[in-house]
């Protein structure tokens, strides 16, 4: 279990951002909002996010006490169940439970790019958080160098946040790995009329990447 991608935050993230993102996420993943199988996947998600959260913030010991102990953190389901639940969710159009599972999948197995890929997908369709969504998809890409669909919505995002310099980078990536995705063809233009910069195209065609976002795990 890695405490920081669980808490959506960097591992330099200070002791008030630890506590701050851990008061959201709870809101968010809290049992009591859900109700029959969405409840046992909450509850699920919400003990993975206490014990990653005590990790952090108790002295050493009492942390490693609380993170081992099986009545606290022994999962209900293998991350391969939570993942196949959690896609099933996600078709259903039941994204805060989706995320919730995937969550969950990761907390267990964090080293399966498509885990990230679910997660980024749910938090995409339920306009969720920002910087989880940048999160899961630079964990996709870091265990799937070459996935172009999950490249091409981190370069968005980071587009959508401000943060051009990044999206350039990312852009890039995508030319290398896939320079025949649709983001990249040049737009058709009237005589005379310069070439728009990659940025320009790119805000042109964002629902086309929006429209990937439900696509990137399937082919995992």
């Amino acid at each position: 279990m890695n405490p920081y991608e669980l808490l959506g935050i960097l591992p330099t993230a200070s002791t008030d951002e630890i506590k701050a993102a851990y008061r959201k996420r709870a809101q968010a993943t809290h049992p009591d909002r859900f109700t029959g199988p969405e409840r046992v996947a909450a509850e699920e998600s919400y003990r993975l996010l206490e014990a990653a959260f005590k990790s952090l913030t108790q002295p050493a010991p009492e942390a490693s006490i609380q993170l081992d102990t099986p009545a606290r953190v022994v999962p209900s389901r293998s991350p391969e169940e939570a993942f196949q639940e959690a896609k099933a969710a996600f078709e259903a159009h039941h994204y805060e439970t989706c995320a919730n599972l995937a969550r969950t999948a990761i907390g267990l197995d964090d080293a399966k790019a498509a885990y990230h890929c679910l997660l980024a997908a749910a938090l995409q369709a339920s306009g969720g958080d920002a910087r989880e969504l940048t999160a899961a998809l630079e964990n996709a890409i870091r265990l799937n160098p070459r996935d172009a669909e999950s490249v091409a919505l981190l370069g968005q995002t980071y587009q959508d946040l401000g943060m051009h310099v990044k999206a350039s980078r990312v852009w890039g990536m995508l030319g290398k790995i896939a320079p025949d995705h649709p983001l990249l063809a040049p737009p058709a233009k009237d005589a005379g009329e310069p070439l728009r910069e990659l940025g320009d195209r790119v805000q042109n065609l964002f629902e086309g990447v929006r429209g990937a976002a439900g696509r990137i795990f399937f082919k995992k």
